[in-house]
């Protein structure tokens, strides 16, 4: 490599090129770690894709089935309730 002649500016732009392209980062090294860095971050994403259908489907389900089976059990406590409200009221 030779960078600097005195019979003129052109071997020393050649030589300025030649150290750029050594000096010059591969490509695929640089790509390389971009598509690792995509790759890690589409898998966070699938995984909080699925926590919130997890949640979801959760919430469905307690909107659903548990919570009508509450409000059927709390009727049938105050049923439960009443009944003994009555008997503490007659005189033993």
């Amino acid at each position: 490599m030779l960078l600097v002649d005195a019979d003129g500016p052109e071997p020393v732009r050649n030589g300025a090129r030649e150290l750029a392209v050594f000096l010059t980062p591969e490509p695929r090294a640089e790509a390389k770690e971009v598509e690792e860095t995509i790759e890690g971050m589409l898998l966070r994403l699938e995984e909080f894709c699925s926590l919130t259908d997890m949640i979801r489907s959760d919430t469905s389900q307690i909107l659903e089935e548990n919570i009508p089976l509450l409000k059927t059990k709390v009727a049938e406590m105050r049923g439960i309730y009443a009944k003994v409200d009555r008997l503490e009221v007659r005189p033993g």
